[in-house]
């Protein structure tokens, strides 16, 4: 039984219309989604760091590894 309730959360996590599911774009799309945000169309990989934390709710709350994860997705 616990395990069918592990299932809907899971579920509910990942959903689109939950703030704190995981964006549905690579990491380079969100990259290009935060510079594309700016005036001066340049930013700080800190910059994008905290563009994303503050757009996508998701990453704030995962592990600081995703970070890491972009630069090899590059």
């Amino acid at each position: 039984m616990a395990e069918g309730s592990d299932k809907k959360e899971k579920e509910a996590e990942d959903s689109p219309k939950n703030p704190h599911s995981k964006p549905p774009y690579s990491y380079s799309t969100l990259i290009l989604l935060a510079i594309n945000s700016s005036r001066e169309k340049k930013m700080t990989l800190q910059e994008i760091y905290k563009w994303i934390e503050d757009n996508f709710p998701y990453f704030k709350k995962c592990k600081k590894a995703w970070k890491v994860l972009t630069h090899f997705k590059s």
